[in-house]
């Protein structure tokens, strides 16, 4: 693929793109600017086993008070894990001489790349076969991308387990002199595939320049973000459990 046709660019402001255009999702690199473009990243696209290991990272033991109280996780622990993986997939930067380039502001970069929304549009039946998933990508105001994730509808025994998995994110374990210790876990690996059982298609994204058929399946599946799929099946989920409480 010709690289200028596989590089985004992501920014405080809308990038002017063509409303039918179609999201590359084996992009190579992605330009960031941050303070108000001032400060310029371009960064590689994280393997799926990089986003993995980041979101495994990002797990914390937090103790528990004799009391049952606990604190907050320290919010500069994702700075820390969010700037180790900005090292790694960086190709360069510009815009620092005269400013430090933190961990915070690296994690600002890194967390970029899943600038999106992702939801249900409100008309949508929850209960149809097929269910369209909306994937608005980058923009502050107007996406850059739209694309479609079409999922199909659930089993009982699919939701059920969603469900167990997905509340399974932390565990009390005994600590020093009686006390104990919360220990979130990441269940990012397990949600994943939930998308790839119920993944109908992808519209309006390529991937080697070429849109959606079934025997490219495997290679769409590859090329997915990993936190995408996970927030796609949550608004999936979400969107039936919520109707059917109404």
């Amino acid at each position: 693929m010709n690289n200028e046709e596989n590089v985004l660019i992501r920014s405080e402001e809308p990038v002017a793109t063509p409303a039918r255009a179609a999201y590359p999702l084996d992009w190579e690199t992605t330009e960031v600017r941050l303070g108000k473009g001032r400060f310029r990243h371009v960064l590689r696209r994280p393997t799926a086993e990089q986003i993995l290991k980041r979101d495994a990272d990002l797990q914390q033991e937090i103790p528990i008070g004799q009391d049952g109280s606990y604190s907050l996780p320290d919010p500069t622990a994702s700075d820390t894990v969010d700037a180790a993986l900005y090292d790694e997939i960086v190709a360069e930067n510009s815009g620092f001489e005269t400013v430090e380039l933190s961990p915070f502001h690296k994690s600002a970069a890194v967390q970029a790349l899943w600038n999106r929304e992702i939801y249900i549009d409100d008309d949508a039946d929850p209960f149809a076969e097929e269910i369209l998933v909306v994937d608005e990508v980058g923009g502050s105001d107007l996406p850059d991308f739209t694309v479609h994730h079409v999922m199909r509808q659930p089993k009982v025994s699919e939701l059920d387990s969603y469900r167990r998995k997905a509340a399974a994110n932390s565990q009390v374990k005994p600590g020093k002199r009686g006390r104990q210790i919360l220990v979130t876990r990441s269940n990012l690996r397990s949600l994943i595939a939930f998308y790839d059982l119920w993944l109908v298609r992808i519209e309006r994204a390529t991937v080697d320049g070429r849109e959606w058929s079934e025997d490219q399946r495997t290679a769409f599946l590859a090329a997915v973000d990993p936190l995408v799929k996970r927030k796609v099946v949550a608004a999936l989920t979400d969107e039936i459990g919520a109707a059917v409480r109404d």
